[in-house]
């Protein structure tokens, strides 16, 4: 008669080690992937350069899993970060005001003087599974600009940037020639990265 409830605690055990099992970290796109992505060219090479500062370095996004740049500075000024943070520490304690700016400022952009270029500022995308997607400036100055995309998950925090080099400060013979820019913008670019990860 006492086997029962052993019988049920040990799969109560079981199930619970089961639901609390790491998800395993997903691998990094290519830089093929993020060329063809991004809607570079055919033949066009992008380099995966460097490698992003990761837990235990000095990051004040959050504990980085992994991250990196992916870019071709010969023939173009834009480039593209992609990285992956443990669950719950992108943006580290300001988690909650990241996205409550953004969602204010996404808000203020439906007047209508903002019409023509709410396609480029601020906005959120909602996905088919009712998870949101938040899109915003991160950087602007001289040296050029960053945009940014993240989400929330419960396996891991995503973020992937497009970074634009304004070349300030480069005399003119050593500025980029023919410049070679991608054709998709950041929201479909993070869409990929995101189907990408996901289907690890």
């Amino acid at each position: 008669m006492k086997s029962k409830p052993i019988l049920c605690l040990a799969l109560v055990l079981s199930g619970a080690f089961v639901g609390c099992k790491r998800h395993p970290i997903p691998s990094p796109p290519s830089a093929e992937q993020v060329r063809a992505w991004a809607g570079f060219p055919d033949g066009f090479r992008l380099e995966t350069v460097s490698e992003l500062a990761t837990k235990g370095d000095e990051s004040v996004l959050g504990n980085r899993l992994w991250g990196y740049v992916y870019e071709n500075s010969h023939h173009s000024l834009v480039s593209f970060e992609v990285s992956i943070f443990e669950p719950g520490t992108l943006w580290g304690t300001n988690r909650a005001k990241a996205t409550e700016a953004i969602e204010k400022g996404a808000e203020r952009l439906k007047a209508p003087k903002f019409q023509d270029k709410r396609k480029d500022a601020i906005h959120i995308d909602v996905l088919p599974n009712g998870q949101k997607v938040y899109f915003a400036l991160m950087g602007f100055g001289p040296g050029g600009s960053s945009a940014g995309a993240f989400c929330y998950e419960h396996n891991y925090d995503l973020l992937v940037s497009e970074e634009f080099n304004a070349q300030h400060g480069i005399p003119p013979e050593k500025k980029t020639r023919d410049r070679i820019n991608p054709t998709n913008d950041l929201p479909v670019v993070f869409k990929k990265v995101k189907e990408f990860v996901d289907a690890q």
